[in-house]
C-alpha cells in the first residue's frame, strides 16, 4: 500500500521540469524567485509572460498528471481490503 500511494504523488512530477526552471518537477507547486510558493507553475509563469502557446501546453501537461495522479488513486484503492473501500 505505501508503495501505491507513493506513485500517486510521483504522477505529479513532470519529466522536463517546468520551463525555464527543469530542476523543479513538481506539477502543483514550486517556489517563485523569492521563497514564496507558487500553485500550478509551469502554467502561471507562462500566463504571467503572456505566452498563451506555452500556457495551453502546460494545462495539457497538468491535466495529463492529474488524470494519472486519478488512475494511480484508483489502483492504491483497489488494494484495501473489501470492507475498508470508501
Amino acid at each position: 500500500m505505501n508503495d501505491a500511494l507513493r506513485r500517486v504523488e510521483q504522477e505529479l512530477l513532470l519529466a522536463d521540469g517546468i520551463p525555464a526552471r527543469p530542476w523543479f518537477k513538481h506539477a502543483l507547486y514550486a517556489p517563485k524567485f523569492t521563497y514564496a510558493a507558487m500553485e500550478f507553475p509551469g502554467v502561471r509563469e507562462a500566463v504571467e509572460q503572456g505566452n498563451w502557446t506555452l500556457a495551453r501546453e502546460q494545462l495539457g501537461l497538468l491535466t495529463e498528471r492529474l488524470r494519472a495522479v486519478g488512475d494511480a488513486i484508483g489502483r492504491a484503492s483497489d488494494r484495501l481490503p473489501a470492507g475498508s473501500r470508501p
